[in-house]
C-alpha cells in the first residue's frame, strides 16, 4: 500500500495512522491518503506516483491521482500480512513536483497542418477559377447570339431583293433581245422579198427578149 501526503512541517507518525483511517484519494484534503494497493505477487520494478490509473484491492478502489505542479508531498509505504498485522516504512524525504512546460508541435504536426492548408487553398481558388470561367464563357456566347440574330434576320430579305431585282433585269433584258431580233429578222424577210421580186422583173424582161 502506498500512503501519500502534501508535505507538512509536522507530519504525523506513521505508527499512529491507523488503517482504519486511510482513505482513498479526496479533493481538497492535506490528510494523508492511498494512492494504490499493489499485491506482493505483482509488484512492478518501477511506481509512479500520480500516473492518472487505478490500483484496487479486492475490497476497494484507489486512484493514484496525479500530483499538483509546483507542491511538495512525502510518502511512506506499509506491507500487510494479514488485516491485523503490517509494516510500514518512515516517511520520505520530501520531494517537490515540476511545473510542466507547455506542449511543443512537432514538426511532423506542422507540416501535416501546413499540407492540408494547401490543399485546401488549391481546391477552393480552383473551385472559384471554374466558377469565373463558366460564367465569361456563358455571358460570350449570349454576346455572340445576340450579335448574330439580327443579321440572319436581314441577310436573306436583301438576298431575295438582289434576286428579284436581276430577274426584273433579265426579264427586260430578254424582252430587248427578243425585240431587237424581231426586227433584224423583219429586216431580213423584206430584203430578201425585194431581192426575190428583182429576179422576177429579169426573168419577165429576158423572156420578153
Amino acid at each position: 500500500m502506498v500512503i501519500v501526503q502534501i508535505s507538512s512541517d509536522n507530519p504525523k507518525p506513521v505508527e499512529s495512522l491507523k488503517a482504519s483511517n486511510l482513505k482513498p484519494y479526496q479533493a481538497n484534503t492535506q490528510d494523508p491518503y492511498i494512492t494504490a494497493y499493489l499485491k506482493t505477487d505483482a509488484l512492478p520494478l518501477t511506481f509512479v506516483i500520480g500516473d492518472g490509473k487505478e490500483y484496487n484491492s479486492e475490497k476497494q478502489k484507489y486512484f493514484n491521482q496525479p500530483l499538483k505542479q509546483n507542491s511538495s508531498y512525502i510518502l511512506f509505504l506499509r506491507f500487510f500480512e494479514n488485516q491485523n498485522s503490517y509494516y510500514s516504512t518512515e516517511w520520505s524525504n520530501t520531494t517537490r513536483t515540476f511545473v510542466k512546460p507547455p506542449d511543443k508541435a512537432s514538426p511532423n504536426d506542422t507540416s501535416c497542418g501546413t499540407e492540408w492548408y494547401i490543399v485546401v487553398v488549391t481546391l477552393v481558388s480552383g473551385i472559384i477559377i471554374g466558377i469565373l470561367l463558366s460564367y465569361i464563357v456563358s455571358c460570350s456566347r449570349r454576346k455572340f447570339r445576340r450579335r448574330r440574330q439580327p443579321r440572319s434576320n436581314h441577310e436573306p430579305k436583301t438576298t431575295e431583293a438582289d434576286t428579284t431585282y436581276q430577274e426584273l433585269d433579265l426579264t427586260k433584258m430578254n424582252t430587248g433581245d427578243n425585240y431587237q431580233s424581231l426586227r433584224v429578222n423583219a429586216e431580213e424577210e423584206s430584203t430578201y422579198t425585194e431581192l426575190n421580186q428583182t429576179r422576177d422583173v429579169e426573168d419577165n424582161y429576158q423572156s420578153l427578149t
